[in-house]
């Protein structure tokens, strides 16, 4: 994939984002009947313009926002602050890095459906399958679900206590059924970094 984290030189360019993405994100919703409507729109400019996305994984970022419903303010406010090296409000625990699983690093926000697999296969110490499984428990709220506590490893247990195991977990129920896969946003980002490099795109899309 072309262009992955390098940065990008015009400092004011973020600003072409906006309407490549939803170029972009229009026509991909058009394929399942999904509309783009104002407040899609809305959330796209809140993202774009507060991220001012520089590298392609920041870009990839904007769009999993402004795909969610609820919490995507949030983690914009909290994203361009931990960028910033400022303090912030939501917890964000080591073992959010993930960096043993080598995951985008959204400054231990769990943006990404990869994200959320690999948090529980951590704390749980399961391979993808099992993990995927005990996701989709979440999804479907099954009443029957242990919770991440309980599902925790020894190793998780020893370095993480029940209290801690179980904001964890509030995390992961306040992100799962939002987050998007990277490989999608990653796939909307490049699309919309193709129109914008493109003079002849360009101009199409932005005369009028």
């Amino acid at each position: 994939m072309s262009g992955c984290d390098e940065t990008m030189k015009d400092s004011e360019r973020w600003i072409h984002y906006i309407p490549a993405l939803r170029e972009v994100l229009t026509a991909q919703g058009a394929w399942f009947g999904v509309p783009w409507d104002d407040e899609r729109d809305d959330r796209l400019r809140y993202a774009c313009s507060h991220v001012r996305p520089a590298t392609h994984l920041e870009l990839a970022f904007v769009v999993a926002a402004a795909e969610r419903h609820v919490w995507w303010r949030e983690i914009v406010e909290e994203f361009v602050k931990r960028r910033a090296g400022e303090r912030t409000v939501l917890d964000h625990f080591p073992i959010l890095e993930l960096e043993e699983w080598g995951m985008p690093n959204t400054y231990r926000i769990p943006a990404f459906h990869e994200q959320i697999v690999a948090l529980i296969r951590t704390v749980s110490g399961w391979g993808i399958l099992a993990a995927t499984g005990y996701l989709y428990e979440i999804f479907k709220r099954r009443a029957d679900r242990k919770p991440l506590r309980a599902i925790a490893s020894s190793d998780c247990r020893e370095k993480m206590g029940p209290d801690e195991l179980d904001a964890v977990e509030a995390i992961v129920l306040h992100h799962a059924t939002q987050s998007r896969q990277y490989a999608w946003c990653s796939t909307m980002a490049e699309r919309a970094q193709r129109l914008v490099d493109s003079a002849a795109g360009f101009h199409a899309g932005w005369r009028s």
